[in-house]
């Protein structure tokens, strides 16, 4: 079955997603992320959320490639994954967001990158927060839409 702009779409998602994961793995001493797991004391928690997450993300690209049937399961499960992993990272996030800034301070420093301060108050206040997980739900939501929209393509050796 011919891919379409709707799979390729998909693909191009997955991947961005499967390395932001590994990114997020390798430099993650020096990420926000990683800083609200610690902080809260549960580190090995961000690992194995991380790297589950990595690994649907993988699959779900596996199978927008090779289409079977459980990739379609894949995919959704890649979605929900992620949207627990941010969820969670968010609600850490709000417990300490002078810690978060700081973490995203290095982070951005770590990379080379300028640090604006003056958007750091606008970045880390609980209203931010809720917006860029408002946001970020509503992508996995329209990705989601889009899986179940092509949701043939999976088919096509079942």
């Amino acid at each position: 079955m011919k891919k379409g702009k709707i799979i390729w779409a998909l693909i191009i998602w997955f991947l961005w997603a499967a390395g932001k994961d590994l990114e997020l793995l390798y430099r993650h001493q020096t990420t926000s992320d990683y800083f609200a797991y610690s902080n809260s004391g549960i580190t090995p928690i961000f690992f194995i959320l991380a790297v589950i997450v990595l690994l649907l993300n993988l699959g779900a690209l596996f199978f927008l490639i090779k289409p079977k049937l459980i990739g379609i399961k894949i995919a959704f499960s890649a979605l929900i994954a992620a949207a627990i992993y941010n969820l969670v990272t968010f609600g850490l996030g709000l417990s300490d967001i002078e810690g978060m800034k700081q973490a995203y301070i290095v982070s951005r420093e770590s990379r080379g990158l300028i640090v604006r301060e003056e958007a750091l108050s606008m970045i880390f206040s609980p209203t931010s927060f809720m917006v860029t997980m408002a946001i970020s739900l509503a992508f996995y939501i329209l990705v989601a839409f889009l899986i179940n929209k092509r949701k043939e393509y999976y088919q096509v050796n079942a």
